[in-house]
């Protein structure tokens, strides 16, 4: 347990705090994403939305439990910079699959600033724990994403688009 805690520096301890207040805000916020989808009457939206918002949940929770057993303490900090929903009940689908892209990209950003911390302090056990755990994943569901603002571009109507394709990708993904 002590050698865990070697070179997690205050600065670090301090970085991982702002990235799971953000992605517990992100968290929420891709929650409002999937509520808004049901809403607009696309199943598959929101329930790819919700399995989001799990995986958010998941990541956050990997956070904290990553930085107990390193010995820092969680503080939610009130300076997050989550990107702003789209203003308005009645956006359309494709608005919404463009904010999650901005709020995972924002959530990558924060990433790469904490593994840069740990980086400068020669923190090997976070750099791997990062990697491992965290940044391969969320770049694969930005790119994930990036493909479904794609299909929905390309395509005639979201509905189309909901019931035909990202239906068949939803249930591959449950499995």
């Amino acid at each position: 347990m002590e050698s865990s805690r070697v070179n997690f520096s205050e600065e670090c301890a301090k970085q991982f705090n702002e990235t799971a207040s953000l992605f517990l805000a992100t968290e929420q916020a891709m929650i409002t994403v999937a509520s808004r989808f049901a809403r607009l009457g696309l199943e598959s939206f929101h329930k790819y939305a919700s399995h989001c918002a799990t995986k958010v949940r998941a990541k956050t929770a990997l956070l904290l439990e990553f930085q107990a057993k390193r010995g820092g303490r969680f503080q939610f900090s009130t300076e997050i910079a989550v990107p702003e929903l789209p203003g308005g009940e009645e956006t359309d689908a494709l608005c919404l699959l463009e904010w999650m892209h901005k709020a995972k990209q924002v959530m990558h950003k924060q990433l790469n600033s904490v593994y840069k911390v740990a980086l400068q302090n020669e923190d090997v056990v976070s750099m791997e724990f990062l990697h491992e755990n965290v940044l391969d994943q969320l770049n694969a569901s930005i790119k994930h994403v990036k493909e479904h603002i794609g299909g929905l571009k390309n395509s005639h109507s979201a509905y189309l688009y909901d019931r035909l394709s990202l239906k068949l990708k939803v249930e591959e993904t449950e499995e």
